[in-house]
């Protein structure tokens, strides 16, 4: 029997092992999975210390949006650990000012008692532009977000707005690296997916057609087939 290859996943922007669980079922096969909270920390300095505490020695890892900017700092600081890497739905830049003036909008907006309000405007942005989400993925993405709850949005809030720009480390990974990038992701648009792939040697952009920022769970078909080949390229 072929031996398992260690898989750790990180979550995305308020956001729990739920958003991975259609591949943690399906690639139970080929890997020994997992998933590293990301909910308690606020910034991606302390998620990283988690994850390298509690991963083995080296690993493959994958990460979502938030969860690949905390990948981003593993790979500054212990590049031989990681076997395989996996950049979902994310950018490698720094947030532009417009951007961390709407965080701070968001931010005022949940002080002043409007989280309800918020959250399902991330909602919408979450979902492919023109093509929303079934009923069924809409409320297990609400429930997700809510059981991460309002203490955990201004603690990863914090986390992405303090965050450092990563384009000058993505010449240096030498490890296979698939991006994986919704076609119609309203929230990272596809040039930054683009962008990664571009500048990191040889790796592979696998581009999930009619997806938005979640498609492990609106493309999980998709996005699991891109992953085992990721996992298993090169593996014999």
């Amino acid at each position: 029997m072929t031996e398992k290859i260690p898989l750790v996943l990180l979550p995305a922007f308020m956001s729990t092992r739920a958003l991975w669980e259609p591949q943690i079922n399906a690639l139970a096969d080929i890997a020994e999975i997992t998933v590293v909270e990301l909910t308690p920390y606020d910034s991606v300095v302390k998620m990283a210390d988690a994850v390298l505490d509690r991963a083995p020695e080296r690993f493959a890892l994958a990460g979502l949006s938030l969860g690949a900017f905390a990948a981003f700092d593993i790979l500054r600081r212990a590049p031989e650990r990681i076997m395989r890497l996996a950049l979902i739905s994310t950018s490698a830049r720094a947030d532009a000012p417009e951007r961390l003036a709407a965080r701070k909008k968001q931010i005022e907006a949940v002080r002043a008692g409007r989280f309800e309000e918020v959250v399902e405007g991330f909602l919408k942005v979450l979902q492919p532009s023109g093509q929303p989400w079934s009923p069924e993925v809409l409320e297990s993405v609400r429930q997700m977000v809510h059981e991460a709850g309002q203490d955990c949005f201004f603690r990863q809030q914090d986390a992405m707005k303090n965050r450092v720009d990563s384009r000058e480390i993505l010449g240096s990974i030498a490890c296979p690296t698939v991006v994986i990038h919704g076609r119609d992701d309203q929230s990272w648009p596809f040039e930054n997916g683009d962008e990664i792939a571009r500048l990191i040697p040889g790796a592979r952009l696998e581009v999930i057609e009619t997806a938005g920022h979640f498609p492990t769970l609106s493309q999980p078909e998709a996005t699991t087939a891109a992953l085992r080949a990721w996992l298993i390229e090169n593996s014999s």
